[in-house]
């Protein structure tokens, strides 16, 4: 792995758990590495007393001084301390060496949200980030960049919300939106560019791992026909930089330098002065910018230039970080999105055609094959409904129509779907009402689901043997109604409650590790009774007892 010069690393966290196993690992980086929680006077002593060159903060943790710490690092240690943003997921052993790898190769590094609970911090992040990474005083983009997240944050990062005929629609954002966002960016921060260098010609590439090549994401000074939207053998000068992973600064041409003399290359008698910059993250090339000033200007492009330019590259570097987290994002929920709909086209017809068949031949089979097949069939239906409300809700089209209906009414049809299966299984059904005003102004068939669910998972996670009971309890409050269903099954552990709320989480996984459908019908719940101004949350001791509630509100 090589030897490195040791280093002063700070880690700004308030999981000392998560901090202490990047200590372990940095350490053996010959790194001195200190730790120290999110707070501005303990940081501000441990970089006076320790000398501290690079700091570590962890991201997916709230912080309450994380303003004023981002300021003060910005303010004094912006052109010597690095930077680097992370979520405690890199916290495991190969991931913490990858981490030391790069901070010894004094690398920036990103890493993209994945989690779900993740995606809401996702507008703050890039805000953050943004603030820190951009040189306001050399590029002088803040008002664009803010210009940009005003936007972001007015349109959403995943869809818009806007109320229609009394229904809710959503409209998802596409990838060529934040395509198109990030293209208004670049050619803002270019035209700058341009202006503090009084430069003729400006452009920015970036790579695209789709055609393999360097694409053009911003220009000006070109005519249409001399825009190259990709790079090509022509370009000798730009290859050789890229190759190199090296900057170069070309005056009156190349005939002054002897190391481009083997290399074939065209003259351009018109530029006078030019530079071409790769952008690197991470030792990786994801671009470069090639600014030149034309004849007749005389003045040429001087070190401290050079040296600017390499700034603004590191810089729009940064930037292109950071979107490219929200278009990896929004590639996988597209790619999620087209599955699930093709699923549906694909197995909803086929399942209908084969309940009609099963129909038709049940006088022709036994009992006992029939119930199987059409257990198995009603399973393989509800997936495919579970699918298509997942989805429903992903483009924000799962509308929630309220009308006034009677509470009885809802608990009898629970009684009515679960009787047969409830005494066959031998399991014990009580219900308790103790309300006053029995009509509530409610979706009576989504709220339906909900309860029916929560009691299928109580039937399906019953105890195998013994006394066997599921509880159905509802209570009027005072600005709201309680809903309760209890059993006295097999339980679930304390770190597993907040789980089985996500999308795609067996039930049967977090308690049994057998797989009970696709694992959407508690996110579909939560949902629901959400959408209509309630909670949902579950209580539950692992061997003897689970309680699932949610409230919804009078009004």
């Amino acid at each position: 792995m090589g030897s490195y010069k040791i280093r002063n690393l700070l880690i700004i966290s308030s999981d000392q758990s998560s901090a202490k196993k990047l200590y372990h690992q940095l350490k053996i980086k010959k790194f001195n590495v200190f730790l120290s929680l999110p707070n501005l006077k303990e940081i501000e002593q441990n970089i006076k007393e320790n000398s501290i060159e690079i700091i570590l903060i962890l991201t997916d943790i709230k912080i309450k001084e994380r303003e004023k710490i981002c300021k003060f690092l910005y303010k004094n240690f912006k052109n010597k301390v690095y930077l680097t943003w992370m979520t405690k997921e890199i916290c495991s052993i190969d991931k913490c060496e990858l981490l030391a790898e790069n901070l010894c190769k004094n690398s920036f590094l990103f890493f993209p949200v994945k989690k779900q609970k993740d995606y809401e911090n996702l507008k703050r992040r890039i805000k953050v980030l943004v603030d820190i990474a951009i040189d306001r005083s050399v590029l002088e983009i803040h008002n664009e960049i803010r210009d940009v997240l005003r936007k972001t944050s007015a349109k959403g990062l995943f869809y818009t919300r806007r109320l229609k005929e009394g229904k809710i629609y959503s409209d998802i954002q596409t990838i060529e939106f934040y395509e198109n966002l990030l293209k208004d960016v670049f050619n803002k921060i270019l035209k700058k560019i341009k202006k503090k260098f009084t430069a003729d010609r400006i452009s920015l590439f970036s790579y695209d791992d789709r055609i393999r090549n360097y694409k053009l994401i911003s220009s000006y000074g070109l005519k249409i026909y001399e825009e190259p939207t990709v790079v090509t053998r022509q370009m000798v000068l730009i290859n050789y930089a890229l190759q190199k992973k090296k900057p170069l600064l070309i005056q009156d041409g190349v005939i002054h330098y002897p190391e481009f003399k083997k290399l074939k290359i065209k003259p351009q008698p018109k530029i006078i002065s030019s530079m071409v910059i790769p952008i690197i993250i991470a030792q990786k090339i994801i671009g470069f910018l090639n600014i030149a000033r034309m004849f007749p200007k005389k003045e040429k492009f001087t070190m401290i230039d050079f040296e600017l330019a390499q700034t603004y590259a590191e810089r729009i570097g940064l930037l292109q970080s950071l979107f490219s987290s929200v278009f990896g994002f929004l590639e996988y929920e597209k790619l999620k999105h087209d599955l699930v709909a093709i699923i549906n086209h694909e197995l909803r017809t086929p399942i209908m055609a084969i309940s009609a068949a099963l129909e038709l031949a049940s006088k022709e089979m036994s009992k006992q094959l029939y119930d199987i097949l059409e257990r198995n069939v009603k399973r393989l239906y509800d997936i495919v409904e579970g699918l298509i409300k997942f989805s429903d809700i992903s483009k924000g089209v799962y509308v929630i129509e309220k009308k006034e209906t009677s509470l009885k009414k809802i608990i009898e049809k629970v009684k009515e779907v679960f009787d047969e299966k409830l005494k066959k299984d031998g399991i014990k059904f009580e219900i308790e009402q103790k309300v006053k005003n029995d009509i509530l102004c409610i979706d009576e068939e989504k709220i339906l689901h909900v309860l029916n669910n929560l009691v299928s998972n109580s039937i399906k996670f019953s105890k195998p043997e013994g006394e066997k009971y599921i509880k159905l309890y509802v209570e009027e409050k005072e600005n709201e109604y309680l809903f309760c269903v209890e059993d006295n099954g097999i339980g679930i552990d304390k770190e597993n409650l907040e789980k089985i709320f996500f999308p795609f989480v067996q039930i049967g996984d977090v308690l049994t590790q057998h797989r009970q459908g696709l694992g959407l019908n508690l996110y579909i719940s939560k949902y629901v009774v959400e959408q209509h101004g309630g909670k949902i949350w579950a209580e539950s001791e692992k061997g003897k007892y689970t309680k699932m509630f949610f409230t919804l509100p009078k009004k």
